[in-house]
């Protein structure tokens, strides 16, 4: 479905203090979880917040609600107006489209409520749930929330907006009456965010790097940057690159972290450096033999000078286990797409080819660099995790190798 085809979101409901900061931090939010280099976020455009990718359009509802005197949070409840009014606004949006378009609408895009309410017994919440895990069907889903349309009250009250059917039982219908109801159900989410502040302090802190001590801080001069740009320049979206732009400074400045790798960690070698698995592993597909001292020197020293800065780096608190945990992960999801690239289709019992293919995987490995505290660490250090994870000490198992079987022979027993 093009872009073109979406109908702009052009009428919100007025919106409380705490609710258009809920909304405006949830804005926030999104922007600092782009990941792809297409992503665009946007306030107020399709709907309260909205986000393109690759995969579609996703439309975000927003709904933040403080109970009683004591300002606690209260529970979304089975007849919560919020949700059935949000499901209703999705209905309209999807009833702006051209008919013949309605179901790729659904099928391309997808819908969450975000609310800060709690998901407490919420049937509803569960039935859907069970529709969308296959475990009901769509029939069995309709005759719930039909029942609990008949089950609602009529509203009492005489003012405009219960004469024209905008009540709990009037949203209710229109999803008993919308015609591509299984499909937008299927698409539908709910997210409880009850402390959108707080997941912000965190995501400042653990994925971007930022000290404890200067979270708040940065924080502080995110909003009011983001914020700024909106009431001064209408700046109401941001792409991936638009974004990162802005906020690095905030990053520079608030990250005064100054962790280095460092060379030479290791005055002296241990003994019998060829029966080390990483090695054993690069010796399976032909890329050294027993011969090549100096390289078995030089990949040694790389592996360890690698793990060696990493665990000073932790030890010292210049950087954090989750991240050093972000770096694994991504260097074996990294490997993991080349080595079904090269080895994916490759028959077992071809040694010449397995052999070859093997060594293009090991050049696009030498040649990545990959990413430490937001930083690209130069090819030594990076071959040296690669290598790392290539190999088993009494820390760990190996996690990645060049060719069909090394699992079988180098993890656990092997």
């Amino acid at each position: 479905m093009k872009k073109n085809d979406i109908i702009e979101n052009t009428g919100h409901d007025a919106k409380g203090a705490k609710g258009f900061d809920y909304q405006f931090l949830y804005f926030i939010n999104r922007l600092l979880k782009m990941v792809e280099k297409g992503d665009v976020v946007f306030y107020e455009k399709y709907d309260d917040v909205s986000m393109s990718s690759d995969e579609g359009l996703v439309y975000f509802q927003l709904k933040h609600t403080i109970g009683g005197s004591n300002q606690k949070t209260v529970n979304l409840s089975l007849r919560d107006q919020d949700l059935w009014k949000t499901i209703a606004v999705w209905i309209d949006i999807t009833n702006k489209q051209d008919e013949d378009k309605r179901i790729d609408f659904l099928e391309s895009n997808s819908f969450v409520l975000v609310t800060n309410k709690n998901s407490v017994n919420n049937s509803f919440w569960m039935e859907l749930q069970k529709y969308q895990n296959g475990d009901i069907s769509f029939d069995d889903l309709k005759k719930f929330y039909t029942k609990v349309y008949e089950e609602t009250r009529e509203s009492k009250r005489k003012d405009v907006n219960a004469q024209k059917g905008k009540t709990t039982k009037g949203y209710i219908k229109c999803l008993i009456d919308f015609d591509y109801a299984d499909q937008l159900l299927k698409s539908m989410s709910i997210c409880f965010e009850p402390d959108l502040k707080r997941e912000i302090l965190e995501s400042l802190e653990l994925n971007k790097n930022i000290p404890h001590k200067n979270v708040e801080e940065a924080y502080q001069e995110l909003l009011g940057m983001i914020r700024d740009k909106y009431y001064s320049d209408q700046k109401d979206s941001y792409t991936r690159e638009e974004f990162s732009k802005v906020f690095d400074r905030i990053c520079q400045k608030y990250r005064e972290r100054k962790f280095t790798f460092k060379r030479n960690t290791m005055t002296k070698l241990p003994p019998h450096l060829e029966d080390q698995v990483f090695i054993k592993q690069l010796m399976d597909v032909e890329d050294i033999s027993l011969e090549d001292d100096p390289l078995i020197v030089e990949y040694t020293m790389e592996k360890f000078d690698y793990i060696n800065s990493i665990r000073v780096a932790t030890k010292n608190d210049d950087v954090s286990e989750e991240e050093v945990e972000y770096v694994r992960a991504d260097a074996v999801r990294y490997w993991r797409q080349k080595y079904h690239h090269y080895m994916g289709r490759i028959n077992p019992d071809d040694n010449d080819k397995i052999i070859e293919k093997a060594s293009d995987l090991l050049n696009d490995i030498r040649d990545k660099n990959i990413y430490f505290v937001e930083k690209e660490i130069e090819s030594y250090f990076s071959n040296g995790c690669f290598y790392y994870l290539s190999d088993k000490d009494s820390e760990h198992e190996p996690q990645i190798g060049w060719r069909p079987g090394w699992e079988e022979k180098y993890k656990n027993n092997g």
